[in-house]
């Protein structure tokens, strides 16, 4: 029996960069890049090579804050590593927040960095829904190149990719889109058309439709 793959669809109404401004970043006294991620605290999520990337990244771009949007098991072991890397007034943890609070985090992020990895089970990204909502909010994207992330990321068109376990290749990727304002300007530009053209609710619902008139008729 053939399978078609349906995937999950955005809310254009809530993620679409509308809510782009200075509020988030008054509010963590952000006066340089800012860079999000959003996520569970677990392995697959990869924050640790994010976090490691990040003294790298400061010795070129020290006014950088990094904010990491989550909960879950790891957060303890990720706080600690920051501590121990002496960059807790660069890496940021708010906490757990609605969806409509967070579209105007990603909306007044200047990259959005998914540093996800195949982790030791085997587990890894899926469809990876906060990507696509940093792309329908006209982010550009950072992100491993892992799982179904390669499915929507295509490298230097809708996103960047990076190696996974990677933090200097992390740090190099970042630094390259916030020295390059047309690249990143770019990125997200093509990376939100697409979510818009293949992700959103309405065209999700086709493919639902479209599926089930064609099981109907047979």
């Amino acid at each position: 029996t053939p399978v078609k793959i349906i995937p999950m669809g955005v809310d254009l109404d809530v993620f679409n960069g509308q809510y782009r401004g200075q509020k988030i970043k008054k509010k963590y006294n952000i006066s340089g890049p800012f860079l999000l991620a959003v996520g569970r605290f677990a392995e697959k999520k990869g924050f640790q090579y994010l976090i490691e990337a990040m003294p790298l990244i400061l010795r070129k771009y020290n006014e950088t804050k990094l904010l990491i949007i989550g909960f879950g098991p790891l957060e303890k072991s990720l706080k600690d590593l920051v501590a121990k890397l002496n960059i807790g007034c660069s890496v940021i943890f708010p906490e757990k927040m609605s969806s409509a609070e967070l579209a105007v985090y990603y909306a007044s992020s200047d990259i959005f960095v998914g540093p996800s990895i195949v982790d030791d089970s085997g587990d890894t990204e899926g469809l990876g829904i906060v990507f696509l909502e940093a792309l329908a909010s006209n982010t550009a994207v950072v992100a491993s190149r892992v799982g179904g992330i390669t499915d929507f990321i295509v490298d230097r068109e809708t996103g960047l990719l990076v190696e996974q376990e990677n933090p200097e290749d992390l740090a190099q990727k970042i630094m390259r889109l916030l020295g390059d304002s047309e690249l990143r300007k770019k990125i997200a530009h093509k990376g939100k058309k697409y979510v818009e053209n293949n992700f959103s609710w309405g065209k999700v619902t086709e493919q639902y439709l479209f599926v089930y008139r064609q099981t109907l008729g047979k």
